[in-house]
Protein backbone atom coordinates (compact mmCIF):
# COMPACT_ATOMS: atom_id res chain seq x y z
CA UNK A 1 0.00 0.00 0.00
CA UNK A 2 0.73 3.65 -0.70
CA UNK A 3 -0.38 6.35 0.87
CA UNK A 4 -0.69 9.95 -0.93
CA UNK A 5 1.74 11.98 -0.98
CA UNK A 6 1.83 15.63 -1.05
CA UNK A 7 4.16 18.32 -2.66
CA UNK A 8 5.21 21.36 -0.82
CA UNK A 9 3.19 24.72 -1.69
CA UNK A 10 4.96 26.62 -4.12
CA UNK A 11 4.62 30.20 -5.46
CA UNK A 12 5.70 30.73 -8.61
CA UNK A 13 7.23 34.56 -9.67
CA UNK A 14 5.30 36.54 -12.20
CA UNK A 15 8.09 37.81 -14.86
CA UNK A 16 7.19 40.27 -17.51
CA UNK A 17 6.66 44.04 -18.18
CA UNK A 18 3.88 46.58 -19.32
CA UNK A 19 2.62 44.34 -22.32
CA UNK A 20 2.70 40.62 -20.86
CA UNK A 21 3.17 38.86 -17.73
CA UNK A 22 3.62 35.23 -17.58
CA UNK A 23 3.91 33.07 -14.16
CA UNK A 24 6.11 29.86 -14.87
CA UNK A 25 5.55 26.16 -12.76
CA UNK A 26 8.00 23.64 -13.69
CA UNK A 27 7.09 19.71 -12.23
CA UNK A 28 10.92 19.76 -11.50
CA UNK A 29 9.69 21.37 -8.02
CA UNK A 30 7.23 18.30 -7.17
CA UNK A 31 9.17 15.40 -6.43
CA UNK A 32 7.36 13.62 -9.43
CA UNK A 33 4.09 14.05 -8.41
CA UNK A 34 2.77 16.06 -11.45
CA UNK A 35 3.60 13.56 -14.10
CA UNK A 36 2.08 13.44 -16.77
CA UNK A 37 2.75 17.50 -16.64
CA UNK A 38 5.90 18.85 -17.42
CA UNK A 39 3.98 22.20 -16.19
CA UNK A 40 2.72 25.02 -17.04
CA UNK A 41 2.09 28.58 -18.09
CA UNK A 42 -0.54 31.09 -17.12
CA UNK A 43 -0.12 34.41 -19.36
CA UNK A 44 -1.29 37.56 -20.20
CA UNK A 45 -0.25 39.86 -23.29
CA UNK A 46 -1.49 42.60 -24.92
CA UNK A 47 1.01 42.76 -27.83
CA UNK A 48 3.07 40.32 -30.03
CA UNK A 49 5.05 39.92 -27.08
CA UNK A 50 5.95 36.35 -27.12
CA UNK A 51 8.47 34.72 -30.00
CA UNK A 52 7.06 31.90 -31.75
CA UNK A 53 8.47 28.59 -29.94
CA UNK A 54 9.58 24.96 -31.21
CA UNK A 55 7.64 22.14 -29.20
CA UNK A 56 8.13 18.87 -29.79
CA UNK A 57 7.82 14.87 -28.38
CA UNK A 58 4.72 16.52 -25.68
CA UNK A 59 1.18 17.92 -26.17
CA UNK A 60 -0.02 21.20 -25.26
CA UNK A 61 -3.26 22.15 -23.85
CA UNK A 62 -3.88 25.93 -24.70
CA UNK A 63 -7.37 27.55 -22.67
CA UNK A 64 -8.65 30.95 -22.66
CA UNK A 65 -10.03 32.71 -19.26
CA UNK A 66 -13.23 34.09 -18.95
CA UNK A 67 -12.82 37.48 -20.19
CA UNK A 68 -10.02 37.27 -22.13
CA UNK A 69 -9.73 39.17 -25.37
CA UNK A 70 -9.48 36.64 -27.97
CA UNK A 71 -5.99 35.19 -29.11
CA UNK A 72 -4.55 34.71 -32.86
CA UNK A 73 -2.89 31.03 -32.84
CA UNK A 74 -0.45 30.04 -35.39
CA UNK A 75 1.82 27.05 -35.79
CA UNK A 76 3.40 25.03 -38.63
CA UNK A 77 0.75 22.48 -39.45
CA UNK A 78 -1.34 24.84 -41.17
CA UNK A 79 -3.23 26.11 -38.08
CA UNK A 80 -4.67 29.22 -38.15
CA UNK A 81 -7.67 30.70 -36.00
CA UNK A 82 -8.88 32.74 -33.56
CA UNK A 83 -9.62 31.04 -29.95
CA UNK A 84 -12.58 32.46 -28.27
CA UNK A 85 -12.76 32.89 -24.31
CA UNK A 86 -13.58 29.69 -22.55
CA UNK A 87 -12.18 27.96 -25.42
CA UNK A 88 -8.93 25.69 -26.04
CA UNK A 89 -6.78 23.77 -28.54
CA UNK A 90 -5.49 20.60 -28.44
CA UNK A 91 -1.96 20.27 -29.99
CA UNK A 92 -0.12 17.10 -30.20
CA UNK A 93 3.51 17.91 -31.32
CA UNK A 94 4.86 14.81 -31.95
CA UNK A 95 8.22 15.15 -33.86
CA UNK A 96 7.84 18.63 -34.32
CA UNK A 97 6.20 22.31 -34.72
CA UNK A 98 6.38 25.79 -33.86
CA UNK A 99 3.44 27.84 -32.88
CA UNK A 100 2.67 31.69 -32.43
CA UNK A 101 0.22 33.31 -30.07
CA UNK A 102 -1.27 37.27 -29.70
CA UNK A 103 -3.78 39.02 -29.02
CA UNK A 104 -6.34 39.59 -31.50
CA UNK A 105 -5.88 43.47 -31.61
CA UNK A 106 -3.04 45.04 -29.70
CA UNK A 107 -3.81 46.43 -26.47
CA UNK A 108 -6.36 43.84 -25.99
CA UNK A 109 -5.55 41.49 -23.28
CA UNK A 110 -5.32 37.35 -23.46
CA UNK A 111 -4.99 35.59 -20.79
CA UNK A 112 -5.04 31.62 -19.97
CA UNK A 113 -3.06 29.02 -19.48
CA UNK A 114 -0.90 26.56 -21.14
CA UNK A 115 -0.58 22.62 -19.87
CA UNK A 116 2.70 21.07 -21.08
CA UNK A 117 2.24 17.00 -20.90
CA UNK A 118 4.66 14.34 -21.61
CA UNK A 119 3.45 11.79 -23.66
CA UNK A 120 4.67 7.94 -24.31
CA UNK A 121 7.51 7.24 -26.24
CA UNK A 122 5.58 5.85 -29.41
CA UNK A 123 3.89 9.64 -29.40
CA UNK A 124 7.09 11.75 -29.54
CA UNK A 125 7.69 9.65 -32.94
CA UNK A 126 3.67 11.17 -34.61
CA UNK A 127 3.07 13.12 -36.75
CA UNK A 128 1.68 16.99 -35.38
CA UNK A 129 -1.82 17.25 -34.87
CA UNK A 130 -3.69 20.08 -33.77
CA UNK A 131 -7.76 20.36 -32.73
CA UNK A 132 -9.73 22.91 -32.30
CA UNK A 133 -12.27 23.66 -29.55
CA UNK A 134 -15.11 26.28 -29.09
CA UNK A 135 -15.88 26.96 -25.50
CA UNK A 136 -16.79 24.43 -23.30
CA UNK A 137 -19.69 25.45 -21.00
CA UNK A 138 -19.79 25.66 -17.17
CA UNK A 139 -21.99 23.47 -15.20
CA UNK A 140 -23.21 24.63 -11.51
CA UNK A 141 -23.68 22.31 -8.79
CA UNK A 142 -24.69 25.17 -6.15
CA UNK A 143 -22.83 27.77 -6.09
CA UNK A 144 -19.56 25.44 -7.88
CA UNK A 145 -19.04 26.21 -11.18
CA UNK A 146 -17.13 23.91 -13.02
CA UNK A 147 -16.21 23.79 -16.78
CA UNK A 148 -14.37 20.40 -17.77
CA UNK A 149 -12.31 21.38 -20.45
CA UNK A 150 -10.72 17.57 -21.05
CA UNK A 151 -11.89 14.51 -19.57
CA UNK A 152 -10.46 11.59 -20.82
CA UNK A 153 -9.09 7.96 -19.61
CA UNK A 154 -5.82 9.21 -18.83
CA UNK A 155 -6.28 12.90 -17.63
CA UNK A 156 -8.80 15.43 -16.76
CA UNK A 157 -8.49 19.29 -16.78
CA UNK A 158 -11.25 21.71 -15.33
CA UNK A 159 -11.17 25.41 -14.33
CA UNK A 160 -13.77 25.69 -10.95
CA UNK A 161 -14.82 28.86 -9.16
CA UNK A 162 -16.57 28.28 -5.40
CA UNK A 163 -17.85 30.53 -3.76
CA UNK A 164 -17.21 31.03 -0.15
CA UNK A 165 -17.79 28.70 2.37
CA UNK A 166 -18.50 26.41 -0.18
CA UNK A 167 -16.90 22.91 -1.19
CA UNK A 168 -16.02 20.65 -4.06
CA UNK A 169 -15.09 17.01 -3.96
CA UNK A 170 -13.17 15.04 -6.69
CA UNK A 171 -12.21 11.51 -6.60
CA UNK A 172 -8.71 10.93 -7.62
CA UNK A 173 -8.08 6.89 -9.57
CA UNK A 174 -6.07 4.72 -7.70
CA UNK A 175 -1.93 5.92 -9.30
CA UNK A 176 -3.32 9.04 -10.49
CA UNK A 177 -0.81 12.38 -9.93
CA UNK A 178 -2.96 16.12 -9.24
CA UNK A 179 -2.14 19.42 -9.81
CA UNK A 180 -4.18 22.10 -7.86
CA UNK A 181 -3.25 26.10 -8.64
CA UNK A 182 -5.31 28.65 -7.26
CA UNK A 183 -5.76 31.54 -9.26
CA UNK A 184 -7.22 33.93 -6.59
CA UNK A 185 -8.70 33.64 -3.00
CA UNK A 186 -8.45 31.35 -0.23
CA UNK A 187 -8.91 27.26 0.18
CA UNK A 188 -7.98 24.30 2.00
CA UNK A 189 -7.54 20.76 0.23
CA UNK A 190 -8.49 18.18 2.50
CA UNK A 191 -6.78 14.83 1.46
CA UNK A 192 -6.77 11.04 3.87
CA UNK A 193 -2.54 12.73 4.14
CA UNK A 194 -4.31 15.60 5.79
CA UNK A 195 -5.27 19.20 5.04
CA UNK A 196 -3.29 21.65 2.80
CA UNK A 197 -3.69 26.01 2.91
CA UNK A 198 -3.72 27.45 -0.87
CA UNK A 199 -3.48 31.12 -1.45
CA UNK A 200 -4.28 33.31 -4.71
CA UNK A 201 -0.89 32.40 -7.06
CA UNK A 202 0.11 28.96 -5.56
CA UNK A 203 0.38 25.61 -6.44
CA UNK A 204 0.23 22.38 -4.89
CA UNK A 205 0.44 18.82 -6.62
CA UNK A 206 -0.33 15.35 -4.70
CA UNK A 207 -0.55 11.60 -6.24
CA UNK A 208 0.71 7.99 -6.18
CA UNK A 209 -1.84 6.85 -3.63
CA UNK A 210 -2.31 2.64 -4.54
CA UNK A 211 -6.10 3.52 -3.72
CA UNK A 212 -8.72 6.10 -5.29
CA UNK A 213 -8.73 9.49 -3.17
CA UNK A 214 -11.02 12.08 -2.42
CA UNK A 215 -10.34 15.26 -2.41
CA UNK A 216 -12.25 18.45 -0.62
CA UNK A 217 -11.63 21.47 -1.32
CA UNK A 218 -13.30 24.13 0.56
CA UNK A 219 -13.29 28.13 -0.23
CA UNK A 220 -12.12 30.51 2.91
CA UNK A 221 -13.56 33.09 0.37
CA UNK A 222 -14.68 33.03 -3.39
CA UNK A 223 -12.23 31.12 -5.09
CA UNK A 224 -10.82 30.12 -8.68
CA UNK A 225 -9.12 26.76 -9.03
CA UNK A 226 -7.27 24.97 -11.69
CA UNK A 227 -7.57 20.94 -11.35
CA UNK A 228 -5.38 18.70 -13.49
CA UNK A 229 -5.38 15.04 -12.87
CA UNK A 230 -3.66 12.09 -15.07
CA UNK A 231 -1.83 8.89 -14.75
CA UNK A 232 1.61 9.52 -14.50
CA UNK A 233 3.39 8.37 -18.21
CA UNK A 234 6.60 6.96 -15.62
CA UNK A 235 9.17 7.40 -18.49
CA UNK A 236 12.49 9.22 -18.49
CA UNK A 237 12.24 12.70 -20.41
CA UNK A 238 15.32 14.46 -21.87
CA UNK A 239 15.60 17.98 -22.60
CA UNK A 240 13.50 21.02 -21.77
CA UNK A 241 9.47 21.48 -21.39
CA UNK A 242 8.43 22.27 -24.62
CA UNK A 243 10.84 19.85 -26.31
CA UNK A 244 10.60 16.91 -24.21
CA UNK A 245 12.20 13.09 -25.45
CA UNK A 246 12.77 10.19 -24.51
CA UNK A 247 16.90 9.96 -25.15
CA UNK A 248 19.47 12.51 -25.48
CA UNK A 249 19.83 11.17 -29.08
CA UNK A 250 16.33 11.86 -29.82
CA UNK A 251 16.44 15.22 -28.52
CA UNK A 252 19.73 16.19 -30.36
CA UNK A 253 17.78 15.08 -33.61
CA UNK A 254 14.94 17.28 -32.89
CA UNK A 255 17.03 20.45 -32.39
CA UNK A 256 18.50 19.50 -35.81
CA UNK A 257 15.68 19.28 -37.35
CA UNK A 258 13.96 22.62 -35.82
CA UNK A 259 17.45 24.13 -37.08
CA UNK A 260 17.35 22.66 -40.45
CA UNK A 261 13.85 23.72 -40.66
CA UNK A 262 12.12 20.39 -40.95
CA UNK A 263 9.53 21.63 -38.26
CA UNK A 264 9.36 24.91 -40.47
CA UNK A 265 9.01 28.43 -38.96
CA UNK A 266 7.12 31.71 -38.36
CA UNK A 267 8.91 35.17 -38.86
CA UNK A 268 7.35 38.66 -38.56
CA UNK A 269 7.21 40.38 -42.12
CA UNK A 270 5.62 43.62 -42.44
CA UNK A 271 3.95 43.41 -39.12
CA UNK A 272 2.86 39.91 -39.63
CA UNK A 273 3.39 36.72 -39.13
CA UNK A 274 4.66 34.46 -42.04
CA UNK A 275 4.40 30.60 -41.67
CA UNK A 276 6.78 29.11 -43.49
CA UNK A 277 6.43 24.72 -44.19
CA UNK A 278 8.41 22.56 -42.63
CA UNK A 279 11.04 21.55 -44.96
CA UNK A 280 11.60 17.93 -46.22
Amino acid sequence: MHTLKVSKVISAPTMGNMDYSVVTVRASSFEGLMDPLLGFELFRMRARTFRPRPFAGISILTYLFDGSAACHLLDTTGTDCLLQPGGFVWAIAGKGLVRAAFPEETGAVSAGVQLLLNVHAEGKQSEPQVAVNSAVPRNADGRVYTRTVMDTTAAAFRHIHIARSDTATYQLPAGWNATIHLLEGAVRVQTSSGGTELRSGTTVAMGQSSVAERLLVEAHEQSEVLFFSGAPIGEPAFGSETMSMSSTEELGKVLADYEEGKMGFITLTAGKWQIIPPTK
